[in-house]
């Protein structure tokens, strides 16, 4: 069941869409549920808006079978996608990406911090949610896993679960990790972190993700939180790789209804 409300990040002064996805029983019970919260919402739910044609095709795992019952908060990105998931500046520190880069600016930290601060407090006043770090995931691929990594080092009493599929960490690599480095994780933290031996695309190479992702993964074993890190051999930067994973990293997260 889809509900969809358009909202305003207002230190951003831009509108935009979201999308909920609510287990099929919702109005029937009295129950509350887990939350998670997703960038790029045109790529979560439906085929015809995904970028390459195919989503993550996330209600097809949640509130079916042996997967847990959740709420879905899907967040549309803009044509500010790359300022917004971008915590820092960009930075390729030598690297030869594939193609000329456009001029970013880095407002992941606004984006974040609305969502943190202005969007989850929403969701919960408008549903039934368990507003509990430990039952609030945030989730995402390419720069969406690299500002979900941020967003549950700056508010890990807000984000516990961290879903960081094919991390662009190649976009500013020395930056992200020593934020990571700075700002340990907790224990209650669960961070899934996945990574394609073929992730090349855009404007960076297969190696770029490979060996950032081995990096950052070395970074976070120091740490206390939990880690599942999987190489997915010839695994792609698409939404067809991506999908396969939704029940991984729905079980590492340890949802409780």
């Amino acid at each position: 069941m889809f509900e969809q409300f358009t909202t305003t990040i207002d230190t951003l002064e831009r509108e935009r869409i979201i999308t909920i996805l609510l287990p099929d029983n919702y109005y029937q019970t009295t129950k509350h549920y887990p939350v998670v919260y997703m960038h790029d919402a045109q790529n979560v739910f439906d085929d015809s808006t995904a970028y390459g044609g195919q989503s993550w095709r996330i209600q097809d795992y949640l509130n079916h079978h042996d997967y847990p019952e959740a709420i879905v908060v899907a967040i549309a990105n803009s044509e500010f996608r790359l300022d917004e998931y971008s915590p820092f500046p960009i930075s390729d520190y030598g690297r030869t990406l594939v193609g000329e880069f456009p001029v970013v600016t880095a407002q992941g930290i606004a984006y974040i911090d609305w969502l943190a601060t202005g969007l989850k407090p929403a969701i919960d006043a408008l549903y039934r949610t368990l507003p509990a770090a430990k039952s609030t995931a945030i989730v995402g691929s390419s720069m969406g896993g690299l500002i979900s990594l941020y967003a549950g080092i700056a508010y890990p009493d807000i984000f516990a679960n961290l879903g960081v599929l094919s991390p662009a960490f190649w976009f500013c690599k020395h930056a992200i990790a020593e934020f990571v480095t700075s700002h340990p994780l907790p224990a209650t933290s669960r961070v899934f972190m996945s990574v394609g031996t073929t992730e090349g695309g855009g404007l960076a190479h297969d190696e770029d993700y490979l060996i950032d992702a081995l990096e950052m993964k070395n970074l976070l074993v120091d740490q206390d939180c939990a880690l599942e890190f999987i190489i997915i051999p010839d695994g792609k930067h698409h939404e067809s790789a991506w999908e396969l994973l939704t029940p991984k990293w729905l079980q590492f997260f340890h949802y409780h209804n």
